[in-house]
């Protein structure tokens, strides 16, 4: 009921959703709103979408980490386009253009109201690999060959998979408010355990949600 009265009357709800999540478990997160939004109950008009990642340069849209948060959530719901931010560059630039865009981008993402993402096997957040830095902001990455792997299930093949991303990082992640994260399978459930159960470390990125 707290979100629901948000996303209805406040000014501006900050909301932040990884992207690819909507790939994996899309079913499960469309259910959850769309039948508040499809109901009356709510409005998206006064929300706005963070997205946590993109590729680097960003491929054409059916290859987007965002493909699916258009098409299963921002094209069934009342939330205005211009609210809707991805971290999106589709051509290569100079460094120091990509790192204006991306403080930029992240002074707009900091203190989230609701972040919702995944996390990968060995505790990734966003591009946040193992030994990212615990106060990191977002930034260009070099995705490793583990990730680059995880992600050809949506390419061709694999050496069409970008080797770069610009990712949240995850000190703008621990900004935000709440935080919602998710994981489905047994290959997570060790590093679940871990997250959870263990001590929070820069080798585990999720665990650091701990703090």
């Amino acid at each position: 009921n707290e979100h629901r009265h948000c996303w209805r009357y406040c000014s501006k709800c900050l909301f932040c959703f990884h992207g690819t999540i909507l790939s994996n478990y899309g079913n499960c997160i469309y259910a959850i709103f769309y039948p508040y939004f499809n109901g009356n109950d709510v409005s998206f008009k006064n929300v706005e979408i963070y997205s946590i990642d993109e590729y680097y340069p960003a491929p054409a849209d059916h290859y987007s980490r965002n493909r699916r948060l258009y098409e299963d959530l921002v094209a069934n719901i009342d939330i205005k386009p211009e609210n809707v931010h991805v971290p999106k560059l589709t051509e290569l630039h100079d460094g120091s253009f990509v790192s204006d865009f991306c403080n930029e981008y992240d002074i707009k993402a900091r203190n989230l109201d609701l972040l919702i993402m995944g996390t990968g096997e060995k505790g990734q957040i966003g591009f946040n690999e193992p030994g990212s830095y615990g106060k990191s902001r977002t930034r260009l990455v070099q995705l490793s060959l583990n990730s680059r792997k995880v992600q050809s299930k949506f390419f061709s093949q694999e050496k069409e998979v970008p080797t770069m991303a610009i990712t949240m990082g995850i000190g703008t992640i621990l900004k935000a408010k709440k935080i919602v994260l998710m994981a489905w399978g047994e290959n997570k459930a060790d590093v679940i355990q871990k997250v959870v159960e263990g001590d929070d470390t820069e080798m585990i990125p999720a665990s650091l949600l701990q703090a």
